[in-house]
């Protein structure tokens, strides 16, 4: 990542903090909002969410001349994204069979009663891929590519590995228990998708391929839904 004033970049984290972290992670605490997902209306939150974390990808980002080539384009983009959307996807199946074969006295504790509505024509479906689209650049950008490298950025403990391991392990879980209202097998699945994805961004050294396999990965979720 790019570094810049030091108080430069300790406002902009706050300003992240404060309106595109919280305000997920706090959804939980608000659940008649979140009764029923519906794609009836263009997904505006997700739209600014998106460009906010774009222009903060754009102010941080360090160019990469790496990608130029078919070869590179392919190893770093192309094969990382298939890899890990089968990844995540299996990954999802083991969390829905621990779904399935909990006992039915603890059902009622970890799985939520949110309904989900299935798009039903081609304007509810334009809009949930909107909404996943936008969806799958805000949490790529946000929470692979931008919060771990910011702390260290910020802290300047880029040497230090047990720094480097708390960041991780408190981003998982902030980006786990945003999924919280969704229930707690949503959480896990979370928790087990950062780790992938992250991953991914680290091996590949871009976003693109993590972007690509989140967004699969949520259009076969709505398929077999």
């Amino acid at each position: 990542m790019k570094k810049h004033t030091f108080i430069c970049d300790l406002l902009i984290f706050c300003v992240i903090i404060l309106g595109l972290v919280l305000p997920p992670l706090l959804s939980f605490f608000n659940l008649t909002d979140f009764n029923n997902i519906e794609y009836n209306r263009f997904p505006f939150q997700q739209l600014i969410f998106s460009l906010l974390t774009i222009v903060v990808y754009i102010f941080y980002h360090e160019k990469d001349t790496n990608l130029k080539s078919s070869k590179m384009i392919f190893y770093r983009i192309i094969f990382p994204f298939t890899f890990t959307f089968c990844v995540l996807f299996c990954l999802s199946l083991i969390v829905t069979f621990l779904s399935k074969i909990i006992p039915h006295q603890i059902e009622k504790f970890v799985i939520s009663d949110l309904n989900i509505e299935k798009p039903y024509d081609f304007l509810t479906f334009f809009n949930c891929l909107l909404s996943f689209i936008f969806g799958a650049i805000y949490e790529e950008l946000l929470y692979r590519f931008y919060l771990n490298d910011a702390v260290n950025l910020l802290f300047n403990k880029k040497d230090k590995k047990s720094i480097k391991i708390i960041t991780e392990i408190l981003v998982s879980l902030i980006f786990a228990f945003s999924h919280l209202y969704l229930g707690i097998f949503s959480v896990l699945n979370a928790a087990l998708a950062h780790i992938v994805l992250r991953k991914t961004y680290l091996k590949c050294k871009n976003v693109y391929a993590g972007i690509l396999a989140h967004l699969a990965y949520n259009l076969l979720t709505l398929i077999l839904l």
